[in-house]
């Protein structure tokens, strides 16, 4: 009767609707969204409260069907709870399907928040009995998870020990092997450039060359006595001439000599030749010397093992002591610096010295 009377009404409704009315878009739409979830939540825990376990299922599971959230997630936990506690207090269902729907949504709310646990003497001994069941086996997993990453890592632990005792092993072998390697060791000393600048063969002496120093101490003696010896003998058989407007530049004793005047001439010019012949070679002694010079020469050389010089060296640093700090540039010294500088005079310009610190 009831629906005889609901399909009148409607029909006389049709009928009554102007025919250039039309229905809005989106009203039906509307009319299932009337209540918003809030409403609808709300409604579910008011028939939860009535023991209406059906009404709960059928507002709450539209809700959360298809793993759907609600906006808000405190209404999405609420909802979850209240559907499976009335799920399982739902004597409609099976009792199977009842543990598996509920479980479900305490999954879901599990995964969420492993840490959730729901408000005390609210609902049903079945729903925190299957809440702590759901909680145990998860604790038990992930118990069994950790054990079974235990044993792997314990298992990787050993295999790496292994690795690393073989890799110690090998590394103390050659480590022992060279310690034990024999290094040649010399002792260098710096050579001073300025000694090279003395002649007579001193450089090429002070830079190893003995034979060329021989060589040229030898030729330059040979080439200065020749020349002090011409020098002296005409020193003591001529005297210089002082008229400039003379012809002759010497006047030598004839007589006593037993030379002649162009004799003397020569020997003067052999004189001049052997003066130049050595401050020749005197030049080119320094300059030979300071191409060929070498900065570094070596004292001594040895060879010892890598271990030895290592305890050499401990022993020459402790003997040494600490070493000094690095003073600061711009600290003043404790001795005094002189330096040149230069210096304008009345009469000119000229250099002074300055003391600094």
């Amino acid at each position: 009767m009831r629906s005889v009377l609901i399909s009148l009404l409607a029909a006389s409704v049709v009928l009554t609707t102007p025919r250039g009315v039309t229905a809005a878009p989106g009203s039906s739409a509307s009319r299932d969204e009337e209540r918003s979830e809030q409403e609808e939540v709300d409604a579910a825990i008011e028939a939860w409260a009535r023991g209406d376990w059906s009404q709960v299922r059928a507002r709450l599971e539209p809700l959360v069907q298809g793993g759907r959230d609600l906006e808000d997630p405190l209404l999405t936990e609420t909802a979850l709870r209240y559907l499976a506690d009335a799920t399982l207090q739902d004597s409609a269902l099976g009792a199977d399907l009842r543990d598996q729907l509920a479980s479900s949504y305490i999954d879901r709310l599990l995964d969420a928040d492993p840490d959730w646990r729901p408000p005390e003497a609210t609902h049903g001994p079945e729903f925190y009995a299957l809440v702590n069941d759901k909680r145990d086996k998860r604790e038990r997993a992930r118990l069994d998870l950790c054990e079974a990453q235990s044993v792997g890592c314990q298992a990787d632990l050993e295999d790496l020990t292994v690795r690393y005792n073989k890799l110690d092993e090998k590394y103390r072998e050659l480590n022992g092997k060279f310690d034990k390697q024999e290094v040649e060791v010399r002792e260098i000393v710096a050579r001073n450039r300025a000694i090279a600048l003395v002649p007579f063969g001193v450089g090429h002496f002070y830079n190893g060359n003995t034979a060329l120093g021989a060589t040229f101490l030898a030729t330059e003696a040979a080439v200065g006595a020749t020349g002090l010896a011409l020098l002296i003998t005409r020193i003591q058989g001529c005297e210089p001439v002082d008229n400039p407007d003379a012809q002759e530049t010497i006047r030598c004793d004839t007589s006593a000599s037993g030379k002649s005047q162009d004799a003397w001439v020569l020997h003067r010019n052999a004189e001049t030749f052997f003066g130049f012949a050595f401050i020749s070679l005197l030049v080119i002694d320094i300059v030979v010397a300071q191409i060929l010079f070498d900065p570094l020469r070596v004292e001594s050389t040895r060879r010892v093992t890598r271990e030895q010089l290592e305890r050499e060296a401990s022993k020459t640093d402790a003997e040494a002591g600490p070493k000094r700090p690095r003073r600061n540039r711009k600290q003043a010294r404790a001795t005094l610096r002189p330096q040149p500088v230069p210096t304008l005079l009345r009469g000119g310009a000229g250099f002074g010295v300055s003391l600094r610190f």
